[in-house]
Protein backbone atom coordinates (compact mmCIF):
# COMPACT_ATOMS: atom_id res chain seq x y z
CA UNK A 1 0.00 0.00 0.00
CA UNK A 2 1.20 3.60 -0.42
CA UNK A 3 3.15 5.54 2.36
CA UNK A 4 -0.22 7.98 3.43
CA UNK A 5 2.17 11.04 2.78
CA UNK A 6 3.05 9.31 -1.20
CA UNK A 7 6.01 7.40 -2.00
CA UNK A 8 9.68 8.22 -1.12
CA UNK A 9 11.59 8.54 -4.16
CA UNK A 10 15.09 7.99 -5.62
CA UNK A 11 15.85 9.66 -8.59
CA UNK A 12 18.84 7.68 -10.13
CA UNK A 13 21.56 8.39 -12.85
CA UNK A 14 23.37 5.57 -14.57
CA UNK A 15 27.04 5.01 -14.71
CA UNK A 16 29.52 4.20 -18.14
CA UNK A 17 30.93 7.81 -19.06
CA UNK A 18 28.41 9.28 -20.18
CA UNK A 19 28.81 7.20 -23.27
CA UNK A 20 27.15 3.78 -22.28
CA UNK A 21 24.96 2.48 -20.29
CA UNK A 22 21.27 2.26 -20.09
CA UNK A 23 18.40 1.31 -17.70
CA UNK A 24 18.93 -2.55 -18.21
CA UNK A 25 22.94 -2.40 -17.52
CA UNK A 26 21.76 -0.30 -14.00
CA UNK A 27 18.47 -2.31 -12.96
CA UNK A 28 20.91 -4.90 -11.01
CA UNK A 29 21.12 -1.59 -8.20
CA UNK A 30 17.45 0.56 -8.92
CA UNK A 31 15.19 -2.88 -8.39
CA UNK A 32 17.78 -4.08 -5.21
CA UNK A 33 17.51 -0.29 -3.73
CA UNK A 34 13.75 -0.55 -4.46
CA UNK A 35 12.93 -3.62 -2.89
CA UNK A 36 15.29 -3.06 0.00
CA UNK A 37 13.92 -0.19 0.99
CA UNK A 38 10.62 -0.23 -0.49
CA UNK A 39 10.63 3.16 -2.20
CA UNK A 40 9.88 4.27 -5.75
CA UNK A 41 13.01 4.26 -7.58
CA UNK A 42 12.99 6.62 -11.03
CA UNK A 43 16.04 6.03 -13.30
CA UNK A 44 16.73 8.51 -16.34
CA UNK A 45 17.26 7.26 -19.99
CA UNK A 46 19.47 10.65 -20.37
CA UNK A 47 21.11 10.76 -24.25
CA UNK A 48 24.46 9.52 -24.38
CA UNK A 49 27.42 11.31 -26.37
CA UNK A 50 29.64 11.44 -27.92
CA UNK A 51 25.72 11.65 -30.68
CA UNK A 52 24.52 14.18 -27.47
CA UNK A 53 27.60 15.58 -25.53
CA UNK A 54 26.96 18.41 -22.89
CA UNK A 55 24.43 19.41 -22.18
CA UNK A 56 22.35 16.70 -23.17
CA UNK A 57 22.47 14.36 -20.61
CA UNK A 58 22.36 16.76 -17.61
CA UNK A 59 19.70 19.03 -18.95
CA UNK A 60 17.61 15.26 -19.23
CA UNK A 61 18.36 14.69 -15.58
CA UNK A 62 17.46 18.11 -14.44
CA UNK A 63 14.09 17.81 -17.06
CA UNK A 64 13.21 14.73 -14.88
CA UNK A 65 13.74 15.82 -11.20
CA UNK A 66 11.46 19.06 -12.25
CA UNK A 67 9.04 16.96 -14.10
CA UNK A 68 8.71 14.81 -10.91
CA UNK A 69 8.45 18.13 -8.75
CA UNK A 70 5.94 19.30 -10.72
CA UNK A 71 3.97 16.01 -10.42
CA UNK A 72 4.43 14.46 -13.79
CA UNK A 73 4.70 10.80 -11.59
CA UNK A 74 1.52 8.66 -12.40
CA UNK A 75 2.69 7.88 -9.01
CA UNK A 76 2.19 10.17 -5.51
CA UNK A 77 5.35 11.17 -4.46
CA UNK A 78 6.26 12.13 -0.98
CA UNK A 79 7.73 15.57 -1.75
CA UNK A 80 10.32 15.73 1.52
CA UNK A 81 11.97 12.47 0.75
CA UNK A 82 13.23 12.27 -2.51
CA UNK A 83 16.98 12.48 -3.60
CA UNK A 84 19.27 12.10 -6.29
CA UNK A 85 21.96 8.66 -6.52
CA UNK A 86 24.12 8.10 -9.20
CA UNK A 87 27.39 6.16 -9.98
CA UNK A 88 30.69 7.12 -11.63
CA UNK A 89 29.47 9.40 -14.53
CA UNK A 90 25.97 9.48 -13.12
CA UNK A 91 27.38 10.80 -10.01
CA UNK A 92 28.98 13.50 -11.77
CA UNK A 93 25.22 14.27 -13.28
CA UNK A 94 23.86 14.16 -9.59
CA UNK A 95 25.92 16.77 -8.46
CA UNK A 96 25.57 19.33 -10.79
CA UNK A 97 22.15 18.61 -10.73
CA UNK A 98 21.71 19.65 -7.03
CA UNK A 99 24.09 22.97 -8.01
CA UNK A 100 21.86 24.03 -10.80
CA UNK A 101 18.76 23.45 -8.81
CA UNK A 102 20.67 25.31 -6.04
CA UNK A 103 21.50 28.09 -8.28
CA UNK A 104 18.02 28.51 -9.91
CA UNK A 105 16.83 28.47 -6.15
CA UNK A 106 14.50 25.24 -6.63
CA UNK A 107 13.65 22.43 -4.64
CA UNK A 108 16.25 20.44 -3.61
CA UNK A 109 16.67 16.74 -3.39
CA UNK A 110 16.89 15.79 0.63
CA UNK A 111 20.37 14.30 -0.36
CA UNK A 112 23.20 13.50 -3.64
CA UNK A 113 24.24 10.27 -3.14
CA UNK A 114 27.71 10.10 -5.28
CA UNK A 115 29.40 6.61 -5.92
CA UNK A 116 32.78 6.65 -6.76
CA UNK A 117 31.74 9.90 -8.86
CA UNK A 118 33.66 11.62 -11.73
CA UNK A 119 33.39 15.33 -10.98
CA UNK A 120 35.83 16.91 -13.13
CA UNK A 121 39.28 17.31 -11.36
CA UNK A 122 42.53 18.01 -13.15
CA UNK A 123 44.76 15.51 -14.23
CA UNK A 124 47.19 16.61 -11.96
CA UNK A 125 44.95 14.77 -8.87
CA UNK A 126 48.02 11.86 -6.77
CA UNK A 127 45.24 9.32 -7.68
CA UNK A 128 45.15 9.80 -11.22
CA UNK A 129 48.69 8.94 -11.47
CA UNK A 130 48.64 6.29 -8.74
CA UNK A 131 45.66 4.26 -10.11
CA UNK A 132 46.26 5.04 -14.05
CA UNK A 133 46.09 1.14 -14.70
CA UNK A 134 43.77 0.43 -12.35
CA UNK A 135 41.05 -2.61 -13.33
CA UNK A 136 37.81 -1.22 -14.94
CA UNK A 137 38.45 2.70 -15.23
CA UNK A 138 41.76 3.66 -15.91
CA UNK A 139 43.26 7.50 -16.37
CA UNK A 140 43.10 6.70 -20.41
CA UNK A 141 39.41 5.71 -19.85
CA UNK A 142 38.92 8.99 -18.43
CA UNK A 143 40.39 11.14 -20.63
CA UNK A 144 38.31 9.61 -23.56
CA UNK A 145 34.89 9.87 -21.95
CA UNK A 146 35.29 13.30 -20.99
CA UNK A 147 36.52 14.10 -24.55
CA UNK A 148 33.29 12.88 -25.90
CA UNK A 149 30.93 14.20 -23.34
CA UNK A 150 33.01 17.90 -23.08
CA UNK A 151 34.02 18.58 -26.72
CA UNK A 152 34.06 22.14 -26.27
CA UNK A 153 34.20 25.34 -24.30
CA UNK A 154 31.43 23.74 -22.20
CA UNK A 155 34.01 22.31 -20.42
CA UNK A 156 34.50 24.70 -17.99
CA UNK A 157 31.60 24.83 -16.71
CA UNK A 158 30.48 23.40 -13.24
CA UNK A 159 27.47 21.25 -14.45
CA UNK A 160 29.98 19.95 -16.74
CA UNK A 161 33.03 19.65 -13.91
CA UNK A 162 30.94 20.09 -10.07
CA UNK A 163 34.51 20.72 -8.50
CA UNK A 164 34.67 23.83 -10.79
CA UNK A 165 32.42 25.21 -8.49
CA UNK A 166 33.83 28.15 -6.43
CA UNK A 167 30.64 28.21 -3.99
CA UNK A 168 29.43 24.90 -2.46
CA UNK A 169 26.86 26.37 0.51
CA UNK A 170 23.55 25.88 1.01
CA UNK A 171 23.58 22.14 -1.31
CA UNK A 172 21.73 19.06 0.01
CA UNK A 173 24.00 16.49 2.20
CA UNK A 174 26.12 13.88 0.86
CA UNK A 175 27.05 11.10 1.11
CA UNK A 176 30.48 10.10 -1.62
CA UNK A 177 31.77 6.19 -1.53
CA UNK A 178 34.95 6.12 -2.90
CA UNK A 179 36.83 3.31 -4.16
CA UNK A 180 40.77 3.12 -3.32
CA UNK A 181 41.53 1.70 -6.49
CA UNK A 182 39.97 4.02 -8.81
CA UNK A 183 41.67 6.83 -10.63
CA UNK A 184 38.82 9.22 -9.79
CA UNK A 185 39.50 8.16 -6.25
CA UNK A 186 40.66 12.19 -5.70
CA UNK A 187 37.10 13.38 -6.80
CA UNK A 188 35.40 12.51 -4.28
CA UNK A 189 37.59 13.22 -1.80
CA UNK A 190 38.12 16.76 -3.32
CA UNK A 191 33.85 17.46 -2.72
CA UNK A 192 33.81 15.90 0.32
CA UNK A 193 35.96 18.34 1.86
CA UNK A 194 35.07 21.34 -0.31
CA UNK A 195 31.52 20.31 0.63
CA UNK A 196 32.47 20.32 4.72
CA UNK A 197 34.31 23.38 4.20
CA UNK A 198 31.39 25.14 2.82
CA UNK A 199 29.26 24.78 6.11
CA UNK A 200 27.57 21.80 4.29
CA UNK A 201 27.18 17.58 5.67
CA UNK A 202 28.79 15.06 3.92
CA UNK A 203 29.91 11.70 4.68
CA UNK A 204 32.72 9.92 3.20
CA UNK A 205 33.42 6.19 2.56
CA UNK A 206 36.77 5.70 1.77
CA UNK A 207 35.93 1.93 -0.02
CA UNK A 208 39.53 0.26 0.94
CA UNK A 209 40.05 -2.66 -1.32
CA UNK A 210 37.14 -1.48 -3.82
CA UNK A 211 37.85 -0.76 -7.69
CA UNK A 212 35.47 1.57 -9.90
CA UNK A 213 32.49 0.26 -11.05
CA UNK A 214 32.50 -2.70 -7.87
CA UNK A 215 28.41 -2.09 -7.54
CA UNK A 216 28.68 -5.00 -9.59
CA UNK A 217 29.99 -7.67 -7.48
CA UNK A 218 27.01 -7.43 -4.71
CA UNK A 219 27.54 -10.98 -3.00
CA UNK A 220 30.59 -11.78 -4.56
CA UNK A 221 32.80 -9.88 -2.14
CA UNK A 222 32.70 -8.39 1.32
CA UNK A 223 34.13 -5.39 0.79
CA UNK A 224 31.15 -4.58 -1.86
CA UNK A 225 28.49 -6.07 0.55
CA UNK A 226 29.93 -4.02 3.28
CA UNK A 227 29.65 -0.96 0.81
CA UNK A 228 26.00 -1.67 -0.26
CA UNK A 229 25.79 -1.98 3.58
CA UNK A 230 26.94 1.15 4.39
CA UNK A 231 24.78 2.96 1.35
CA UNK A 232 21.62 0.92 2.50
CA UNK A 233 21.81 2.37 5.85
CA UNK A 234 22.47 5.88 4.55
CA UNK A 235 19.42 5.85 2.25
CA UNK A 236 16.91 4.75 5.50
CA UNK A 237 18.35 7.45 7.43
CA UNK A 238 17.56 9.86 4.65
CA UNK A 239 14.06 8.64 3.67
CA UNK A 240 13.03 6.73 7.37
Amino acid sequence: PMPADGWPCLLYLHGGGWVVGDLDSHDFITAYLAAQLQVLVIAVDYRLAPEHPFPAAFDDCLAAWRALQAGASPFALDARRQLVIGDSAGGNLAAALCLALRDAGEQLPAAQVLLYPGLGGGADLPSRSQCADAPLLGSNDLDAYQALYLPGPERHSSYARPLLATDLRGLPAAFIALAQFDPLRDDGELYHQRLLAADGHSQLYPGLGLVHGCLRARGLAPEVDALYGALLDYLRGCLG
